[in-house]
């Protein structure tokens, strides 16, 4: 069957971790590989055994690295702070909220700053961003997440917006070491969403590391387009940077969910014996049974045209729609959680967090390809900046791939994962202790396969 959505990773690449994530996506990744051939001819030998020297850094390396990341962030922090105070002494403040501020007022919804104010006046002379401490006295500004998806801009927005919101408390606290601070819900409902309120936002929020998902619902709203807008800690840039996320076909997606609870309630119900069912169910297990017998005579375009005829029996009315929300819910939160580990691994050095919670994603076996080359491009292009240990990026890639696994044990999903694991225990033999290689793989043994 057709796919039902679509992931351009480039963009968000580009934006986390800069042209070299790009260039190790282009070269090293399935999907990657598509985006490079459409472009012009690239000298790939060459940059590839560029890539490759970098990949091995001695722990004194790796450690220097780190040092320079925390001045980096000194640094950021003091251009944020300094961005901040400009803008908020250039915009006349009760004008612009009154009247283009898209958010809820800032004075409700703090702005993650704090005033300094003159000793011996009310005006501002200053301002510090509001950090968190870690246990271990490190430092961290979180990323902001504003979601410009309304409760009444489609029937899933209010179970989207609350699964986010649920998931970001669980996993990404504003008070963590992947700190997320979320703004879902602070959208005005009469405030459009369009280029001129983010580019409001901006205006406001200029030298915050900042998150913006802008969904687009069109044809009916039975299709989505997800669009991001990001700007970065204290980076100087005259206009926010909007970039392509993906889509996701909803009608396709109600579709499939329609057939599987159909399969599953004509089972249940021969199970029991039940002579008892709608009419819209018998016809409908008419149609499925007719679709398995003739599967190999069907093409992806007949097989969808098929599906299209299936109504929806009040069995199984309430269970396709709680399966369609949720999987809408899944694909916003792994959007959010790809962008907040990348900004963490990049700026302070911190592993991702998602691989971990994919076996929960059980709903979006579709994202796996993506998600897949995504980690692997961050993960290596933190290794390449030295941000990250030959033995840490080899454990997140056994990690990542048990994650899979645990969703898809296809051979060819998990196949580019383990390829770049064996690249690295490779590359570690002659820097890293052995001992440490050979129980990396007499642990993991069942990857290789």
């Amino acid at each position: 069957m057709a796919a039902i959505a679509g992931f351009l990773l480039a963009g968000m690449l580009s934006r986390v971790a800069g042209p070299l994530a790009q260039d190790w996506f282009e070269y090293n990744t399935e999907w990657g590989r598509g985006v490079a051939r459409r472009k012009r001819e690239k000298e790939v030998e060459k940059a590839r055994d560029d890539l490759n020297n970098k990949r091995v850094l001695s722990q004194e390396e790796h450690e220097r690295r780190l040092k320079d990341l925390r001045l980096q962030f000194e640094y950021k922090k003091q251009e944020s702070e300094r961005q901040i105070l400009l803008a908020q002494a250039d915009w006349n403040q009760k004008h612009f909220i009154q009247h283009c501020w898209p958010l809820r007022n800032p004075f409700e919804v703090p702005l993650g700053l704090e005033p300094v104010y003159e000793e011996h006046s009310e005006r501002i002379k200053s301002c510090r961003l509001k950090t968190v401490l870690l246990p271990n006295q490190e430092e961290i500004v979180p990323l902001r997440v504003i979601s410009a998806l309304k409760e009444n801009e489609h029937p899933h927005a209010s179970t989207v917006n609350s699964e986010m919101s649920m998931f970001l408390v669980n996993h990404y606290s504003s008070n963590g070491r992947h700190a997320v601070l979320s703004d879902i819900g602070a959208w005005k409902s009469d405030v459009p969403v369009n280029d001129a309120s983010i580019n409001y936002l901006f205006k406001g929020l200029q030298g915050q590391p900042v998150m913006v998902i802008a969904p687009e619902y069109t044809i009916g709203g039975t299709f989505v387009r997800i669009k991001i807008w990001s700007w970065g800690l204290g980076e100087k840039l005259n206009y926010p940077v909007g970039f392509d996320f993906g889509w996701l076909d909803l009608e396709a997606l109600y579709q499939r969910a329609l057939a599987r609870e159909i399969r599953s309630m004509g089972q249940t119900l021969k199970k029991v014996n039940a002579r008892s069912m709608s009419p819209e169910m018998k016809q409908d297990l008419e149609i499925l049974s007719l679709m398995e017998h003739n599967r190999n005579l069907l093409s992806k375009t007949d097989a969808e045209n098929l599906l299209s005829l299936l109504s929806t029996p009040e069995e199984v009315n309430f269970a396709v729609k709680k399966k369609t929300f949720q999987v809408a819910a899944q694909m916003y939160e792994c959007i959010v959680a790809m962008y907040a580990d990348g900004y963490h691994l990049l700026e302070y050095g911190t592993m991702p967090l998602l691989p971990e919670l994919l076996p929960e994603k059980k709903d979006i076996r579709f994202m796996l390809p993506a998600l897949r080359d995504y980690y692997l491009t961050l993960i290596n292009t933190a290794l390449i900046k030295g941000l990250v240990t030959s033995v840490q990026a080899a454990e997140f890639g056994i990690s990542l791939a048990r994650s899979i696994q645990a969703l898809d044990p296809k051979p060819e999903t998990i196949a580019p994962v383990s390829g770049n694991v064996r690249e690295l225990l490779f590359d570690m033999s002659g820097s890293v202790d052995k001992q440490i290689i050979n129980e990396l793989r007499n642990q993991n043994k069942a990857l290789w396969i």
